[in-house]
């Protein structure tokens, strides 16, 4: 059968550059398993030059509302192909509305903002294209930290 491949990386110090298998990369394909179990040969690329998201909520996002607490719900998606998964990451004023994700593949991503409790199906470029917002783009330098402050989600 094809199965998509998710690669997990323990420790900060290493990230993911590529994953293949025949020289096709699991982050566009799925992998395939012949019957008896066999795969084309695999290839995982490390890289030591993470980088780093800082995370913030801006200043007007910050506030309660008639005595409730407004949170937020990020994703951060690789404009590339992956295959990790980055959490969401819930934001809170209470929590400082700050939080900062390290061991990141250097490049391209777009970063979403969605009020409340969110899913989103970041694998399907359909379901990013239909959302109101198209996201914040950043770029994430080799073995840096890149600070974004987070726009209101669009309503």
């Amino acid at each position: 059968g094809q199965y998509w491949i998710h690669t997990f990386v323990s420790g900060r110090d290493l990230c993911v550059s590529s994953f293949t298998a025949g020289g096709a990369s699991l982050g566009r394909e799925p992998l395939t398993v012949g019957i008896s179990g066999q795969t084309a040969p695999m290839e995982l690329t490390l890289r030591d030059d993470c980088a780093k998201l800082a995370l913030s909520l801006q200043e007007n996002l910050m506030g309660i509302v008639a005595g409730e607490e407004k949170f937020y719900t990020v994703f951060v998606v690789p404009d590339f192909d992956f295959t990790w998964d980055i959490p969401p990451v819930t934001l809170r004023p209470s929590s400082g509305g700050a939080f900062k994700l390290d061991g990141l593949t250097p490049g391209n991503y777009h970063v979403y903002t969605l009020a409340g409790n969110a899913d989103l199906e970041y694998h399907n470029p359909a379901a990013l294209a239909a959302l109101p917002d198209q996201g914040q783009a950043v770029t994430l330098s080799p073995g840096a930290t890149t600070n974004l402050v987070l726009e209101a989600p669009a309503q």
